[in-house]
């Protein structure tokens, strides 16, 4: 159940990265 736990917490780190890109891009 480790490795599903840390395959989970990769993803929503992965989204959150890319959400802050698309935020990011609005700025500029």
């Amino acid at each position: 159940w480790v490795l599903i736990d840390f395959e989970q917490f990769h993803l929503l780190y992965i989204i959150d990265l890319l959400d802050l890109q698309e935020q990011f891009q609005l700025v500029e």
